[in-house]
């Protein structure tokens, strides 16, 4: 699941081809992707769904915009002044424009390695930069649908708890930091030594916020654990004899439902090693490349840990397609 010059390409010339009221969209892995094989989103008629839900427009359609720079070539790049979600927005120009000027802000992406959906709409190309960090309201990562702002109700464990405030905190914790967007700006309109400059300090950037979202999620999740483990024990009442204190009733054990199963963190409290050594196993994953093991192990971990553990069901066993595999990582 990568995105090329071609792919984008191609994006914007079926969306064009379906008409005004369709829009593609890519989902990117830790980005809502859901399979391994390149694959783009399609809604085939908007305004029908629009008209049915009685809305006047999508979320992103109204959403206030302003002007970042036009490139050499009449493409505008614009943002959001008041959406959840931030993002470049590519319009003006022609096609193949706009397909280049989106391109040169996903390569930064790329290279800095930032999750990142696509949503091609008419003339507008949406590139929206992630965190890593998966919002406890959703059942998987935000994908092209939550961020043009439709969400599947009945996905959710509460239905009725769900506000819009509520959706759109979850996703600005689903979106890259402000910090780290104006950096990713900074390094879209820089070139050379400076856009590399710019380039490095966005992925340090990425780097501490994951850290800081996942410790305080761990922080979180301990308190609230702590918690339900307190509500749980019943109170006791030192009786006025010598006889002993009871000890006090151990803690109920976690489950599915405990907050911290939702979302798990990267500390030794919930490591991804046991399910790691199960798929290394069957696999055969540091095996394929001796120089890349380490890597190709982050990045499994990494994957486990965001719930994708369902790209490698299909897998070859250990020893066989280990080219593909390879190219996988």
């Amino acid at each position: 699941q990568v995105l090329d010059l071609p792919s984008l390409t191609l994006m914007l010339k079926l969306t064009e081809m379906l008409g005004d009221d369709a829009l593609t969209g890519f989902n990117g892995l830790q980005a809502g992707a859901s399979v391994k094989q390149r694959h783009i989103q399609a809604f085939l008629d908007i305004r029908k769904i629009l008209e049915t839900l009685n809305l006047d427009g999508l979320a992103i359609d109204r959403a206030e915009q302003q002007n970042l720079m036009t490139t050499g070539s009449g493409v505008n790049v614009a943002e959001f002044t008041d959406y959840p979600s931030r993002a470049l927005i590519f319009s003006g120009g022609d096609l193949a424009a706009r397909a280049v000027a989106a391109f040169q802000f996903l390569d930064i992406l790329i290279k800095t390695d930032i999750p990142f959906n696509v949503i091609v709409r008419q003339d507008h190309v949406y590139v929206f930069p992630r965190s890593r960090i998966r919002a406890e309201i959703f059942p998987g990562r935000a994908g092209v649908a939550e961020l043009m702002g439709f969400f599947l109700m009945e996905f959710f464990n509460a239905p009725e708890e769900v506000t819009d405030a509520k959706l759109a905190e979850a996703l600005g914790v689903e979106t890259a930091s402000e910090q780290l967007f104006d950096k990713l700006k900074e390094a879209y309109q820089a070139t050379g030594e400076s856009q590399t400059e710019a380039i490095a300090a966005a992925k340090e950037i990425a780097r501490l916020d994951t850290e800081a979202a996942e410790q305080r999620l761990v922080t979180s999740s301990s308190d609230q654990a702590q918690t339900q483990a307190a509500s749980a024990t019943p109170a006791t009442t030192a009786p006025a004899t010598s006889a002993p204190t009871p000890a006090p009733a151990e803690s109920a054990p976690a489950t599915a439902d405990t907050p911290a199963e939702k979302l798990p963190a990267t500390t030794e409290a919930t490591p991804p090693s046991e399910d790691f050594d199960k798929l290394n196993q069957r696999l055969g994953l540091t095996a394929i490349d001796a120089t890349l093991a380490p890597e190709i192990e982050r990045m499994t971990k990494l994957l486990i840990r965001f719930g994708q553990e369902h790209l490698f069901n299909d897998w070859a066993p250990a020893g066989q397609e280990n080219q593909e595999k390879l190219g996988f990582f």
